[in-house]
């Protein structure tokens, strides 16, 4: 059920890289948590360290997974806390930070 709700309603405002992150934070949650590194996630899904980190902040501000234990050591796992209900937060993830906001009035404006 967690799985389709993410698909049906979450999934298409995220990037690629965002999507396959948490699908694989998903598949490795148990009792709703998953611990993994950056680098681990970039080796098993096939994306950069830097697409990883970016995606993971992504997924950290829009409430679809939050840190529990971050590791600031290289290649030390954090946990993470999944969301089991994605589809609450639609709302923030359709609001776009206040920095992608300001390049698109900039665009618009030229």
């Amino acid at each position: 059920m967690l799985f389709r709700s993410f698909v049906d309603q979450v999934m298409r405002p995220l990037s690629p890289v965002e999507a396959v992150v948490w699908m694989t934070l998903f598949r490795d949650c148990r009792n709703g948590t998953a611990t993994a590194s950056n680098r681990d996630l970039a080796r098993r899904t096939g994306c950069s360290l830097r697409a990883v980190h970016d995606a993971m902040q992504k997924l950290r501000r829009v409430r679809l997974v939050d840190g529990v234990t971050l590791s600031h050591r290289r290649g030390e796992p954090s946990v993470y806390a999944v969301n089991q209900r994605p589809e609450t937060c639609l709302p923030a993830i359709a609001e776009k930070p206040d920095e992608e906001k300001a390049v698109h009035e900039v665009h618009r404006i030229v």
